[in-house]
């Protein structure tokens, strides 16, 4: 394996961007809908179950698990001290600067907590246990493993069966719903990527782009039976880890084992991920506190998405990116 896998900067960036869609709001398209004219109706609801957050932050939590478990299986050594520090003061850093930013800008941290934090808690607790994931996949298989961590989500769902929010069931509780996502990222590193002959690659891109869709069209469809229906995101998220899992192999191959060219520009985005999934709450409560959204609704979105685009810029090269570096710094003075 690779040590920096191509693409997977891209779909980060992505995937905060459909939280922030999902915060802030798409183009408005559609102002007004005629619900007598079927094509119009059908049309704003499609694009209103579009940009499904949740879904995102599922994306994220198999890439979380797939790019901490990839360099250790594939030789590198598994330091404690150093795993621990590199982590917890990559995502630490920034989290208690915007949690601080919070308290001025008056944004609620329960609302905060829900929208975002949620995620982030269940990551640290991920990386603690780590270590013990690793031995315990050295005694059992995966088959076995992913069963056991479904089975205790479901039970977790069974709870609260009628929550229609992913993070409803508390610090407690939510990070072992989310467990089976994470860990099949850890399964995902585990590819035998040699295995695969890749004879055709304009075969692979055809497959690659109907598993984007597929992938695509599940997460809309994902947020249509939570809006709609009685079946909420603890129900149907897991299983869309799934395929997520299998769209990521493909993401993979095609970037990293056929020649496949990513986009520059996103993946260069994808460098402050972190930092625009962390401070675009805070982004849009600075503007609505600004009195300068005043230009209708077009303009005051592109408003909105230039200044959480530039803000979380900013926020990455101030804190973020120092963070990055005094990780590095620390791990190697542990390591040597």
């Amino acid at each position: 394996m690779n040590k920096y896998i191509v693409g997977l900067d891209s779909i980060r960036f992505l995937a905060a961007a459909w939280v922030v869609f999902a915060h802030a709001g798409t183009f408005p398209i559609f102002q007004e809908v005629d619900k007598s004219n079927f094509l119009e109706w059908l049309g704003n609801g499609i694009y209103t179950n579009l940009f499904s957050g949740p879904a995102a932050v599922i994306v994220f939590f198999v890439i979380s698990g797939f790019v901490i478990h990839a360099p250790y299986y594939s030789g590198k050594e598994f330091n404690l001290k150093e795993f621990y520090v590199r982590r917890f003061l990559r995502i630490s850093c920034p989290l208690i600067v915007a949690i601080i930013l919070a308290v001025p800008l008056d944004v609620s941290f329960s609302f905060f907590e829900v929208s975002i934090v949620w995620s982030l808690f269940a990551e640290v607790i991920y990386y603690l246990l780590y270590p013990v994931i690793r031995t315990i996949k050295s005694h059992v298989s995966w088959k076995s493993f992913l069963g056991t961590s479904f089975l205790i989500s479901f039970l977790v769902v069974l709870t609260n069966p009628t929550a229609g929010d992913y993070p409803s069931y508390g610090i407690s509780l939510n990070w072992l719903l989310g467990l089976p996502c994470w860990l099949l990222g850890c399964y995902l590193a585990e590819t035998k990527w040699k295995d695969y002959q890749i004879s055709n690659r304009q075969d692979l891109f055809f497959s690659l782009n109907i598993w984007r869709l597929f992938v695509l069209f599940s997460s809309s469809f994902c947020c249509f039976l939570r809006g709609s229906t009685f079946i909420g995101y603890p129900w149907t998220l897991n299983l869309f880890a799934v395929l997520v899992f299998f769209w990521l192999r493909k993401e993979i191959l095609y970037f990293n084992y056929s020649s496949g060219t990513s986009n520059k520009s996103l993946e260069k985005l994808g460098g402050f991920s972190y930092s625009l999934y962390l401070t675009h709450l805070l982004s849009l409560k600075m503007l609505s506190s600004s009195g300068l959204l005043v230009y209708g609704q077009r303009i005051n979105w592109i408003i909105e998405i230039g200044f959480i685009l530039g803000f979380s810029y900013f926020f990455y090269l101030i804190i973020e990116s120092p963070s990055h570096k005094i990780s590095r710094s620390v791990a190697r003075r542990l390591r040597t």
